[in-house]
C-alpha cells in the first residue's frame, strides 16, 4: 500500500494490507502492518508481481451480526469475573504470570512458515549491526501470541469473537531467555443494539520483558500506557522493558440472568 525509504542500503518501511479468505471467498481475517524490509539492490524478486489487478473487499469497521445466545453456554466452565459486566472504563488488569522464552521459538518459527534467517541463524544475526545484532530474535508473531495467552484467563474466557487489533507496536526485540508479561487496560465498553447477550470491550494491551507486570506498573506508572507513536511529540523516551502494545476489541458474553 505504501513504502518509505530510509536511505540506500538501509531497511525501508513498507505498509502491507493482508486479507484471509475461506473456501467460499469470504473474508475471515484482515489486517494492516508495517514491516522493515531490507534494500534489494539489483537482486530480482523471488515472486513476480501479479499482472492482473485484484479488488480487495476491505471493511473498515467489521459489523457484529452473530446469532448469539448467551444462555446457551454453560457458565460453570469459565471464571466468574470475565463477563462483559465485569469490565469498566479505566479498569487496569495486571496479568499475574510471565512466560520465559526458550530456543523453542526457532522451531515454532519454522512451523508458521517464517523463513527469515534473523530468527534462527546465529551466524547471520550476530553479523548484523545495531539493535538487531546478537542472538536470533524471536519472531514477533510468537511474542504476540504468548502475551495474548497470558491475558486469556483474565479477559477472554467468555469472549465469543476476537473483533480485531489496531495500532500495534512491537517496540523491542526478544531473544531466548527473555521473560515476557502482560497488562490490559479497558479503554471502551459498548453494548449492542437489539442484543442483550454480548457486548464489546476494547483494551489497550501492553507487553513487557524481563520484569513482572506488577513491577513494570509500579516503576513506570502511566508512562507505560503512552502510545509509542505519541512519545516523540510528548518528548518521552522509550521504556526499555516495554516490548509490545496493541489495541484489542473483544466480543464478550454478558452474564446469564
Amino acid at each position: 500500500m505504501d513504502r518509505k525509504a530510509r536511505g540506500e542500503d538501509k531497511p525501508g518501511i513498507v505498509l502491507i494490507r493482508t486479507l484471509g479468505v475461506n473456501q467460499h471467498n469470504q473474508v475471515v481475517l484482515q489486517y494492516e502492518r508495517k514491516i522493515m524490509v531490507g534494500y534489494r539492490g539489483d537482486r530480482l524478486p523471488t515472486t513476480p508481481a501479479p499482472t492482473t489487478p485484484v479488488e480487495f473487499p476491505w471493511v473498515e469497521h467489521p459489523v457484529v451480526d452473530l446469532p448469539i445466545n448467551a444462555g446457551g453456554y454453560p457458565s460453570q466452565l469459565t471464571g466468574p469475573n470475565t463477563y462483559f459486566e465485569d469490565f469498566s472504563l479505566g479498569d487496569l488488569i495486571v496479568h499475574a504470570n510471565g512466560r520465559t522464552i526458550t530456543d523453542e521459538h526457532m522451531a515454532w518459527t519454522y512451523l508458521v512458515g517464517n523463513t527469515h534467517p534473523l530468527h534462527f541463524d546465529r551466524v547471520y544475526s550476530t553479523g548484523l549491526s545495531g539493535k538487531m545484532s546478537g542472538e536470533p530474535i524471536v519472531y514477533g508473531g510468537l511474542v504476540f501470541a504468548w502475551l495474548e495467552g497470558l491475558a486469556s484467563r483474565d479477559v477472554s474466557e467468555n469472549a465469543l469473537w476476537e473483533l480485531g487489533f489496531t495500532e500495534g507496536y512491537h517496540t523491542q526485540p526478544a531473544v531466548s531467555g527473555d521473560t515476557v508479561a502482560a497488562l490490559s487496560r479497558v479503554v471502551a465498553t459498548e453494548t449492542l443494539p437489539n442484543n442483550d447477550s454480548a457486548g464489546i470491550v476494547t483494551f489497550q494491551f501492553i507487553g513487557v520483558k524481563n520484569i513482572s507486570a506488577a513491577a513494570a506498573l509500579e516503576t513506570h506508572g502511566a508512562d507505560l500506557f503512552i502510545k509509542e507513536n505519541d512519545k516523540q511529540k510528548l518528548s518521552k523516551e522509550k521504556i526499555s522493558s516495554k516490548i509490545f502494545e496493541i489495541e484489542r476489541r473483544l466480543l464478550i458474553k454478558r452474564r446469564p440472568v
